[in-house]
C-alpha cells in the first residue's frame, strides 16, 4: 500500500484493517501485539483464500449475497466492506469454530489424486 502498509490481500483496499495488515515498511510496525497474527486471524486469511470473502460474508451477515447478486462488485468490494466494519468482524470471530471446521473440510476434500507434475 502507499502508506507501507503490508497485507494479506490480493487487492488494494486493506490498509489499517483489523485482520489483513500486517506489517508497516516505512517504520517496521506491526499491526499485532505479539508480532504475528493470532489463531483466529490466521484462520479468517486461511478461509479467505479456501472459500472466498463471499463465504465470509455469508457468515458474518447472515445473508447469502442475495442483495448483492446481479450487481458488479468486486471480491476486494467484499472485503472492503467485511474489514471495515467491526461488528461484522466481530461476528466472524464467535463463529470462528464454523469457519475453521468448513476450511479443514474444503482442503481435505480437495482431489490430490492426481499428480501435479508427471
Amino acid at each position: 500500500m502507499a502508506d507501507g502498509t503490508i497485507g494479506a490481500c490480493c487487492g488494494i483496499n486493506c490498509e489499517r484493517t483489523s485482520i489483513l495488515s500486517i506489517k508497516n515498511i516505512y517504520n517496521n510496525e506491526s499491526y499485532f501485539s505479539d508480532g504475528k497474527p493470532s489463531y483466529e486471524q490466521q484462520i479468517i486469511i486461511c478461509a479467505l483464500d479456501v472459500l472466498g470473502p463471499a463465504y465470509l460474508y455469508t457468515i458474518a451477515t447472515g445473508d447469502a449475497c442475495e442483495h448483492i447478486r446481479g450487481i458488479n462488485i468486486s471480491s476486494c468490494q467484499i472485503c472492503e466492506f467485511l474489514f471495515r466494519d467491526n461488528s461484522l468482524t466481530n461476528k466472524l470471530f464467535r463463529s470462528i469454530d464454523q469457519i475453521e471446521f468448513d476450511v479443514i473440510s474444503q482442503l481435505v476434500s480437495i482431489d490430490i489424486s492426481t499428480p501435479i507434475l508427471n
